[in-house]
């Protein structure tokens, strides 16, 4: 089969307007530490719910936290003994070294030594994840859950026995890829599950899921660090290209299919030929579109 030209492979590229899953490690944890009058899922989730300000998804904004070391039914106690700097780099988070354990705080057994009768409280961040578009721009086609599981898989991360923190109850495709994965406790602020069934099947799989209900103060806590440390340049630059999308009336659809079936009819229409084959691209141009949902999108 023969190469395509550099001048087809640059008219298509020309027309990407989708995009890749974002990367991960550049993520804005808007000055997020912990406070040791919160409990460790309380911390968790609210550091879950600054990441979603990260998505520029137009059917909402999500954010998710993977991380290790929070046994079930550990979870609501305080974390004055977690207290320590920021995390700084979700890359290095990913790392999954718990930080130094206070003193007086359960210790993981050193080679050879008895086990430690408690487990350790010192959970770590393995990783944050946004929902994200892969078939057009500012798209929630892949759900944060899943980015986040998917990225585990890329770097070698285990994901059994982890925690995950979620602005929203995990959909039920979300569902089976976390128990799927071995993931033992599901944290998020909505009080059920995404069914009957997820949640049947949470309890015989042994999978924990805490209801976490926000709190005025810790919204309004997230919204002053969000505030105090959000990029207004990037915010300006998303505000100009929504209005751009919008005016092409490509602002959350999808783009893949339709850019191609545009470009195939084209390409078949003759020089100077109009009439009927002009409705022929109209209609592949605007594929897909009838089924896209208008909800607004939250924050920037």
């Amino acid at each position: 089969m023969d190469e395509p030209s550099d001048g087809a492979s640059t008219a298509g590229a020309a027309h990407q307007t989708w995009e890749r899953p974002p990367d991960l490690s550049a993520l804005n944890l808007y000055g997020w530490s912990w406070s040791s009058e919160r409990s460790v899922d309380a911390n968790l989730l609210d550091l879950a719910y600054l990441v979603a300000r990260n998505s520029t998804c137009k059917d909402g904004h999500m954010g998710c936290v993977l991380a290790r070391g929070v046994p079930n039914g550990r979870g609501g106690e305080t974390a004055a003994a977690l207290a320590r700097d920021p995390v700084n780099s979700v890359a290095g988070a990913a790392g999954t070294v718990c930080p130094p354990c206070p003193p007086g705080a359960p210790q993981a057994a050193a080679d050879g030594a008895e086990a430690s009768p408690a487990p350790p409280l010192c959970p770590s961040v393995v990783l944050c994840a946004t929902n994200a578009p892969l078939f057009g721009a500012h798209r929630s086609d892949c759900h944060a859950e899943a980015l986040a599981v998917s990225e585990c898989a890329r770097r070698g991360i285990g994901t059994a026995g982890l925690s995950i923190y979620v602005t929203r109850t995990p959909c039920g495709p979300c569902y089976k890829l976390l128990a799927a994965a071995g993931v033992a406790r599901i944290v998020a602020p909505n009080e059920r599950m995404a069914s009957a069934d997820c949640a049947a099947s949470a309890a015989r799989l042994g999978i924990e899921y805490i209801w976490l209900p926000d709190s005025p103060q810790r919204a309004a806590e997230r919204e002053a660090l969000g505030s105090a440390n959000e990029d207004y340049e990037r915010v300006r630059a998303l505000r100009e290209e929504r209005k751009r999308l919008r005016k092409e009336r490509s602002y959350g659809r999808k783009s893949c299919a339709r850019t191609a079936a545009s470009e195939e009819a084209a390409a078949a229409q003759p020089e100077g030929g109009g009439g009927g084959s002009g409705g022929g691209v109209g209609a592949a141009a605007g594929e897909g579109r009838g089924g896209e949902s208008g909800c607004g999108a939250v924050g920037v």
